[in-house]
């Protein structure tokens, strides 16, 4: 398991998820952070991501393996029983799955959804996704892969982070194996994950986070919220979809306030 972990005095852990092309160095900035630096953290990279190998084949990134990882790092903590789950987009979506079967824990997901409600919507995106998946496999597929990724309105505002956080950023992605991301889409990608949409009623307690600007998640965040009013909306201001990276500190300092009996 690779994990950039950092130590504090307080024994509670943050264990913190990734999104897709990104890694637990993604973290840093929350660490770094005043609210952060009370925390120990451990951040798993994903197979595929950071410094996970990129085998070919798909058994290793099923979601099944990425619910094991996560319950490997939950364990390694130093008291298991007082961690708090913290999970990006990608990230989030495979937290939600391990929510539903997991002892209960405090969890804050960012910019995260069930997924797709019907197959019809899931065979869609897989085909939206092929898009991405023919350009990993193209003859240059990094910089090309990484030029349209972060020409979309939601990933966009990431490419104008202040340095050195805007090419830190920009390296790590670029340091990704195509196979890695292509066989992590296919495996665990929003088309290839069963939605859980008629599951929200039974996820235990939720702060589901998103930022000021980010209409669509902020619009699932609050749709969940109807099903379940334990999934608690939090908007963080002045960020789009990645407030961990554009509002580290107003978002740690959310996370923080909202865990007094753990601190």
């Amino acid at each position: 398991l690779q994990n950039p972990v950092t130590k504090a005095q307080d024994p509670s852990t943050i264990l913190a998820l990734h999104g897709f092309t990104g890694s637990g160095q993604d973290f840093i900035p929350l660490q770094q952070t005043q609210s952060g630096s009370r925390f120990n953290w451990i951040c798993p990279d994903f197979m595929g991501h950071g410094e996970q190998p990129s085998p070919e084949s798909l058994e290793s990134y099923q979601l099944e393996a990425a619910l094991d990882l996560i319950e490997q790092a939950r364990r390694s903590a130093a008291d298991p029983d007082r961690v708090i789950l913290l999970a990006y987009s990608m990230g989030g979506r495979i937290a939600l799955h391990y929510l539903l079967k997991a002892r209960p824990m405090p969890a804050f997901l960012v910019g995260t959804s069930p997924g797709l409600k019907t197959k019809n919507e899931r065979c869609a995106r897989r085909r939206q996704d092929q898009k991405w998946i023919d350009l990993l496999s193209s003859p240059d597929p990094i910089p090309g892969f990484c030029r349209e990724w972060e020409s979309q309105p939601l990933i966009e505002p990431q490419t104008r982070l202040p340095q050195p956080s805007c090419g830190q950023l920009a390296e790590r992605r670029r340091r990704n194996n195509p196979t890695g991301l292509s066989n992590s889409l296919l495996a665990c990608g929003t088309g290839a994950l069963t939605g859980l949409w008629n599951q929200v009623s039974m996820l235990p307690p939720i702060h589901l986070i998103h930022g000021e600007y980010d209409a669509k998640f902020a619009a699932i965040a609050n749709r969940m919220n109807a099903l379940n009013s334990a999934c608690i909306p939090i908007p963080i201001p002045g960020c789009g979809h990645a407030p961990h990276l554009e509002q580290p500190v107003r978002l740690m300092d959310s996370v923080a306030s909202r865990v007094p009996d753990l601190n």
